[in-house]
């Protein structure tokens, strides 16, 4: 039996929810804050690199901190 689009596209949409669960589960408070606080203690330029889409997502963070 052949998935249809849209089966194919909610079987998409539970995987990425899943891989968001997870990362949810491991990212620790005390260390968002940190990183946080980091940046906005920041005087100096902050760096944001990446290739291909990562650079595209690097753009729109480092546009917005301006």
């Amino acid at each position: 039996m052949t998935e249809t689009h849209f089966e194919q596209v909610l079987s998409l949409l539970r995987l990425e929810a899943e891989a968001i669960e997870q990362t949810a589960a491991r990212l620790g408070r005390a260390a968002v804050e940190h990183a946080i606080e980091l940046l906005a203690a920041c005087r100096g330029k902050v760096v944001l690199l990446g290739v291909g889409k990562s650079g595209n997502i690097a753009q729109k963070i480092a546009a917005t901190l301006t």
